[in-house]
């Protein structure tokens, strides 16, 4: 009887850990990311103060970094010490069907209406955001992967970073993507100015960082032994320092022991979790791709096997990405933004540069980061997923 009720209690502080690892489980505090959030909040304060006034923040970093967490957990704490002086408006440009919904999401949520037309929004936040309106609160606009939001024109994101060139409208843009230098790479001098020199680069964890977030969350429950957490940690940190997956490692593990019927996560459960999730961790990269990024890999297969290179050439790509969007009755993207979008395919190693080009963005060569069997097998499960049809 003892001995059941003891084996009853550990399983319910197992399912008390799996909880805590749960990747929609906010912290209430963001370890290894002090520095991060004592910077954004420091940006907010100076924006929403009696003497501020519009301004933005450009902020990258690989995926898993804490990029987006990092300003809702400085947004969540000034909410509460500066009682509501100030309005906060996020969207993603993931979330997105078409981009200039863009205008559309910001106003819905800034001005809590149920439905309003892309250009008529857009029209109503550029004529709102270029004056003072002494009844208004003070705005912070969140902006998520803003790489999402970039037009042949660059419009959208030029209308968007135009609302902080009016100082007194007080009207912030934050703005988050992967790549350190997208401000640089835009070609439009116009917007790059507006986006400014007020950035932060989130670097990649460690495994000590991994290992001591992940302790942090399960509070150091004894019934998941660190070194199962460090071993976890390790790995994940020698892929790229991706939290979500460390955390998933270590989840995946602590789900084994539940099911097995165990009392403490080893090393040899967090082993067994690495190999049955080498496949799934590849399996949710695909499914996190946008459905650019689909097309673009999918090109890049066509390409390899039209041309039977392991080395391909960008506009090789380029044109099999047209091929697919034609034969579809779908609208394209010029190659800057097709380029844009494997330079972050290659940050994330789906793809890897042979030989850039610096005269023509599209003049250098890749190969696919896993195999040809590999990647065609990841993307099958993602178009299944998605019901895409290429």
């Amino acid at each position: 009887m003892v001995t059941n009720k003891i084996r009853k209690v550990r399983s319910s502080v197992l399912v008390k850990v799996l909880d805590k690892l749960h990747t929609s489980e906010t912290p209430a505090k963001l370890v290894c990311r002090e520095k991060e959030v004592a910077l954004i909040k420091k940006f907010i304060k100076i924006a929403i103060s009696q003497t501020g006034g519009s301004s933005s923040m450009y902020i990258s970093g690989v995926p898993g970094t804490g990029k987006t967490a990092s300003v809702l957990q400085a947004i969540k704490t000034l909410g509460v010490c500066k009682k509501k002086t100030f309005d906060f408006c996020h969207v993603n440009g993931m979330e997105l069907a078409k981009q200039i919904n863009v205008f559309s999401e910001i106003y819905k949520k800034l001005f809590n209406v149920d439905k309003v037309a892309p250009t008529k929004a857009r029209a109503a936040l550029n004529e709102m955001f270029q004056r003072k309106i002494a009844s208004r609160k003070p705005i912070v606009i969140l902006v998520d992967e803003l790489d999402l939001l970039i037009t042949k024109k660059f419009d959208i994101l030029y209308d968007i970073f135009n609302w902080t060139t009016c100082f007194k409208a007080r009207v912030s843009v934050i703005s988050i993507a992967n790549a350190l230098d997208l401000p640089e790479r835009i070609v439009s001098r116009r917007i790059s100015s507006r986006i400014g020199t007020n950035r932060i680069c989130f670097q990649p964890y460690n495994h000590l960082q991994l290992s001591k977030i992940i302790k942090y969350r399960i509070e150091n429950a004894e019934c998941v032994k660190g070194k199962a957490v460090d071993l976890a940690s390790r790995k994940v940190a020698t892929l790229n320092g991706d939290l979500r997956k460390a955390i998933g490692m270590v989840r995946k593990a602590v789900e084994l022991a539940i099911e097995k019927k165990m009392k403490v996560v080893d090393t040899n459960l967090v082993s067994e979790a690495i190999n049955d999730s080498n496949s799934n961790i590849y399996e949710s990269y695909f499914k996190d791709l946008s459905y650019l990024d689909h097309l673009i890999m999918e090109g890049t297969v066509q390409a390899q096997l039209s041309k039977g290179l392991e080395e391909i050439a960008l506009i090789d790509i380029y044109n099999q990405y047209l091929m697919i969007i034609r034969r579809n009755d779908e609208p394209s993207v010029g190659p800057d933004t097709v380029f844009r979008r494997i330079c972050e395919l290659c940050n994330s190693q789906l793809l890897c540069f042979v030989d850039k080009n610096d005269s023509s963005i599209l003049g250098g060569k890749l190969r696919l980061g896993l195999s040809l069997t590999q990647t065609r097998f990841y993307l099958k499960i993602a178009y299944d997923f998605y019901g895409y049809n290429f």
